[in-house]
């Protein structure tokens, strides 16, 4: 206990900090001298149905930095989980609050569950002790990111208006998966009208991810965009917006500063991106994943890109089925694009004998800063002269590579290889590439020639490799001063699904 005392308050912090807040909670208990050293130096607290009241109880008074303030939902928690919740944010009313999120539940599955006999009552899933709480408190703090997600708000309007009336110094809204929709999309337009009355000005980050909107919400939405004039960030994904829901919103959108727009899983398809060509919008970050474009769509995406040539950093156009054709006419015909730093390709599954690997060589010249490039589950290794021709055309600019969900052991490991010339490449990623023990072995024997001096991390997980050999190769890895870790287990089988990159 001296020697805590003892420590600077930033040192101290820092410890406390990289502790699990569980366990730096529970410091408390081993003596009760700690409660005001531990409390004053936590900045961010969950409070889950496995965390005790009491610890909440007794640390409250000394959270004078706590910033960041979560009330996640397990799974069998009922009312009475949100009824503590509710009483935690009556204690912590003191605390400097900044970031305050609630995430419940997947509740249409708790509610089958109901008919099913399996819990008691459906409305035990109901969030509205915790909004009426926070509603009733909002003033005492100056929250600036407010998220919500998997409750179904349809259920907490008013309490939900109510807070936000009192949170009108917001910069990011996240309301995912939140059943914003409903019966003539009632939420979506109750919290749509709350908003418009209210002085969002300074909201920079709004994310509406997984609700469904469909047209009728992107009606509503399409107003409220109008009452944000500061806003960068808009993220819609996976909302069935479709090209007349995305046409309700061109207008706004025109007329924002808009840096970020997420546009994935909407069923856009080629009439949604013509609809999108008037705004003329200036983008960073660019999401067109699983858009349903096809190989005849690349000539109007390319056409999208020529208005935010000059300031996109990031393009994600995975998931779509453009195959050799389409990737390949897109990639040839890039406008210049100075700032590109990421581009995702994923599952579009054109690395096979039809493609032209000399397309990729364009990107070099049209993306000379590109660091980061992901060709997960696009075929390569289904025809072996494509493999090598297309690693050996890759811009030397690289410094993450992912060439997951392939195959690629044997001769079209040896491909890859021996025409990787990426001085730059930090990361590297394997995952599920159909490599044995003998891929791994090979991959040993080239690394010896120090072929990526600055690889830092490899991810071979899901591989059907023995604990042994990812030993030796991890043994010869780290040789290289450069390299930090080897990610990937020993297995008897190969996975059956692969990882995203983050």
């Amino acid at each position: 206990m001296d020697l805590l005392q003892r420590l600077d308050a930033q040192v101290l912090s820092r410890t406390l900090s990289w502790l699990p807040q569980r366990q730096a909670l529970q410091l408390m208990i081993l003596a009760s001298d700690w409660v005001k050293l531990v409390a004053a130096h936590l900045r961010r607290l969950v409070i889950a149905s496995d965390l005790p009241l009491g610890l909440v109880t007794r640390a409250a008074p000394w959270c004078q930095r706590l910033v960041e303030l979560q009330f996640q939902a397990c799974q069998g928690d009922t009312e009475k989980f949100w009824a503590t919740t509710a009483r935690c944010v009556e204690l912590l009313r003191g605390a400097p609050v900044k970031q305050l999120g609630v995430k419940g539940r997947y509740v249409e599955k708790c509610r089958q569950d109901c008919q099913d006999g399996t819990l008691q009552d459906a409305q035990n899933l109901e969030a509205s002790p915790i909004f009426k709480a926070l509603a009733t408190h909002a003033s005492h703090w100056d929250v600036e990111t407010f998220s919500v997600e998997l409750v179904p708000l349809a259920d907490v309007m008013q309490p939900m208006g109510c807070f936000l009336e009192g949170a009108t110094g917001l910069s990011s809204l996240m309301l995912r998966q939140c059943g914003l929709t409903g019966p003539g999309a009632a939420p979506l337009k109750f919290l749509c009208e709350t908003l418009v009355s209210l002085p969002f000005k300074n909201l920079l980050t709004l994310d509406l991810s997984m609700n469904a909107l469909c047209l009728e919400g992107a009606n509503f939405l399409g107003e409220f965009l109008q009452c944000t004039p500061q806003l960068q960030t808009l993220l819609l994904g996976g909302n069935g917006l479709g090209p007349a829901g995305l046409a309700a919103l061109v207008r706004s959108l025109s007329q924002l500063p808009l840096s970020t727009l997420d546009l994935s899983l909407n069923g856009l398809g080629t009439t949604g991106v013509e609809t999108l060509l008037p705004a003329g919008l200036q983008l960073q970050s660019l999401n067109l994943r699983g858009n349903w474009f096809g190989s005849s769509h690349s000539e109007i995406i390319v056409h999208l890109l020529q208005s935010m040539s000059a300031t996109l950093v990031k393009l994600d156009i995975s998931q779509n089925k453009l195959g050799p054709h389409g990737v390949g006419e897109i990639v040839r015909n890039l406008p210049p694009l100075p700032k590109l730093r990421a581009l995702i390709l994923a599952e579009n599954q054109f690395a096979t004998a039809d493609f032209l690997p000399e397309a990729f060589g364009h990107l070099s010249e049209m993306a000379p800063q590109l660091e980061e490039l992901d060709l997960t589950a696009n075929q390569l290794g289904s025809h072996r002269p494509t493999v090598g021709a297309l690693c050996k055309q890759l811009p030397g600019s690289l410094r993450a590579l992912w060439l997951g969900a392939s195959s690629l052991k044997g001769e079209n490991l040896q491909a890859v290889l021996q025409n990787l010339d990426l001085p730059l490449l930090q990361r590297l990623s394997l995952v599920q590439a159909m490599m044995d023990d003998q891929s791994l072995q090979l991959f040993s024997g080239w690394w010896v020639k120090d072929p990526l001096p600055q690889l830092q991390f490899l991810d071979i997980s899901g591989n059907f490799v023995s604990g042994a050999a990812i030993a030796r190769l991890k043994l010869d890895l780290h040789r290289n001063k450069a390299f930090r870790q080897l990610k990937g287990r020993g297995r008897t089988h190969p996975l059956k699904s692969y990882p995203h990159h983050s």
